[in-house]
C-alpha cells in the first residue's frame, strides 16, 4: 500500500513536499508526475493558501481521505464544492470560514462520509443556536472543539449529534499568554457536566501542527489522545465498582 502525504503550505517548519510546491508555480501545466502522486494521496494538509489553488490540489488528490484546510482565503463557496466531491473521512478545517459571515449551512450537507471532524474555531456567539446543525454529519462519531465554555456548544453538540460517541475539548495557550487559571476553571465546569463522551486534551501553543505530524505514523494523535482519556476514565470507573456477590 503507497501511503503518501504531501503538504502545501507558505512558510514555518511545514515540510515542503516538491511536487505540491511547484503547483504554486505552474497551475496550467500539471505534469503527469504530479498527477500520479496526487492520486495515491490519502493524506493532505493545505495552510494559508488561496482557495483556487486549494480546490485545484483537491481535483488531484481525489482519493485523499485526511484532510486538513487551516486559513483558507478567498470564496468559501467554491472550497465547499471540492470538498462535497471527496470521501474525506478525517477533516480538520475552520467551520467559520466554510459557512461564510451570513452562515451558509450548505457544508453540513455535503460531508456524508466524514467520521471525525476537527472544528477550529467552533465557539462564541457565532455559533449560538447552530450546533444543531453538527446533527446532519451522518457518519460522524468524533468531534474536536477548542476551549469551549460548555453552555455555549458543548451541551448544544451533544444533544444534536446522536451518534457521537466522542467529544474531544481542547484546552492551549498560545505562546506568551498568561494562563491566569482560565483553562482550569473551564475544565471544572466541563468535569462537571459528568457527561461520558466528552473529554479534555491539554494541547501545546500548536497542537493543530503537533498532532498532524504524530498522525502520521497513526500514533499519538488528535483522536488517539482523546480516546486514552476515556479508556483511563473507564478503567478507573471499573475499579472503584464493588464486586457482586
Amino acid at each position: 500500500m503507497l501511503h503518501s502525504t504531501p503538504t502545501l503550505g507558505s512558510g514555518g517548519d511545514l515540510k515542503q513536499y516538491p511536487p505540491l510546491k511547484n503547483l504554486e508555480h505552474d497551475e496550467k501545466n500539471v505534469s503527469p508526475r504530479l498527477r500520479k502522486v496526487c492520486s495515491y494521496t490519502t493524506h493532505l494538509l493545505l495552510q494559508h493558501q488561496q482557495v483556487p489553488k486549494i480546490v485545484k490540489v483537491l481535483e488531484l488528490c481525489c482519493n485523499v481521505r485526511n484532510l486538513s484546510v487551516w486559513i483558507p482565503e478567498g470564496d468559501h463557496t467554491e472550497l465547499v464544492k471540492a470538498l462535497s466531491v471527496l470521501q474525506i473521512e478525517s477533516l480538520s478545517v475552520d467551520l467559520d470560514v466554510l459557512c461564510g459571515p451570513s452562515f451558509d449551512h450548505t457544508i453540513f450537507d455535503s460531508l456524508n462520509y466524514v467520521t471525525h471532524l476537527d472544528a477550529i474555531n467552533l465557539g462564541g456567539s457565532f455559533w449560538a443556536g447552530r450546533c444543531n446543525f453538527l446533527g446532519r454529519l451522518p457518519q460522524l462519531t468524533c468531534l474536536s472543539v477548542k476551549g469551549l465554555h460548555p453552555e455555549d456548544v458543548i451541551k448544544p453538540i451533544l444533544t444534536a449529534c446522536k451518534s457521537l460517541e466522542l467529544l474531544v475539548v481542547v484546552m492551549s495557550v498560545p505562546y506568551g499568554e498568561p494562563d491566569a487559571g482560565h483553562l482550569d476553571i473551564l475544565k471544572q465546569q466541563i468535569t462537571a457536566m459528568n457527561e461520558s463522551r466528552v473529554v479534555v486534551v491539554d494541547g501545546g501553543p500548536e497542537p493543530l501542527r503537533d498532532w498532524w505530524n504524530t498522525s502520521l505514523t497513526g500514533v499519538g494523535d488528535l483522536w488517539a489522545a482523546g480516546k486514552a482519556v476515556l479508556a483511563g476514565r473507564n478503567s478507573c470507573s471499573s475499579a472503584s465498582t464493588p464486586l457482586k456477590m
